[in-house]
């Protein structure tokens, strides 16, 4: 029984933190916007990616501490899962938005 309930508790705080982690995410597009500059129009796109998640890493820490506080019930695994999807959403959100800015704005290249 005892088992069963702890299972039920992480199962509801793993999807408590993907929750979280898109909503950061979300938070985070245009500031990590903001500190990638014109270098990743000259990239490829498996570059461009690593770069933008690096950029990210700052951004997401940031939003992270600012959402949670220093008084949260995640365990340090829920935070680091929280970071790590956080910086993939956030990461593919902004590709998608680079990549779909067309003839108006620049291109990555290709």
């Amino acid at each position: 029984m005892k088992k069963w309930l702890q299972l039920l508790r992480d199962r509801t705080l793993l999807r408590q933190t993907k929750k979280q982690a898109l909503t950061i995410a979300e938070q985070s597009k245009e500031a990590v916007r903001e500190r990638l500059g014109n270098a990743v129009y000259t990239m490829d796109i498996p570059e461009a990616r690593g770069y933008v998640k690096a950029r990210a890493a700052a951004v997401i820490r940031q939003q992270v501490t600012q959402l949670l506080g220093k008084r949260h019930r995640f365990s340090d695994r829920m935070v680091a899962r929280m970071h790590q999807l956080a910086t993939e959403r956030v990461t593919h959100l902004t590709l998608v938005d680079l990549l779909s800015e067309g003839k108006e704005g620049r291109r990555l290249a290709a």
